[in-house]
């Protein structure tokens, strides 16, 4: 089961798609539970690795992480987020969320995050649930090499040209 996640869309009903994936948990014993894709600006870090990690303890070990930059102004003015500085934050948010999956404790201070502490309950899955970045340009594809397990193409990519 795959969730995607936009906001101020009418007669679309996933702008929590972590809720929606706990409610699958509950409900199936298989299947795998990821976001395709979950819009990091409009969490923190912490709050995302917990919604991540308490997913994947409900399921069992299923959770995926599907993440992008994400693309809509009006989703950014909603939350009031700056759009033109989501590729920096993106980079640290993936560093604090693997880092409270995978250490026992983080130090972390950043441009856009301070964070001191530990993630608890810790996700299943060893070293992490997959961690898989969406999106269609040249720096998605190299953030998804580097940063991520795996690559969510978007609609409009260019695939032989990215390949």
């Amino acid at each position: 089961m795959w969730m995607e996640e936009h906001h101020s869309v009418a007669n679309h009903y996933w702008p929590s798609p972590f809720t929606v994936l706990a409610g699958f948990a509950t409900r199936t014993s298989r299947v795998t539970l990821g976001t395709d894709i979950a819009v990091a600006a409009f969490y923190h870090p912490v709050r995302l690795a917990e919604d991540v990690a308490l997913l994947d303890v409900m399921s069992g070990g299923r959770a995926v992480l599907g993440i992008a930059l994400g693309y809509k102004p009006d989703e950014f003015a909603l939350y009031g987020v700056d759009l033109a500085r989501r590729g920096a934050r993106f980079e640290e948010q993936l560093e604090i969320v693997r880092g409270l999956w995978t250490r026992d404790r983080v130090s972390f201070k950043g441009t856009y995050y301070t964070v001191e502490g530990r993630l608890e309950p810790r996700p299943v899955q060893t070293p992490h649930p997959p961690l898989w970045i969406g999106g269609w340009g040249d720096l998605t594809l190299r953030r998804a090499a580097t940063l991520g397990d795996n690559w969510i193409p978007g609609p409009t990519a260019e695939l032989p040209r990215l390949i």
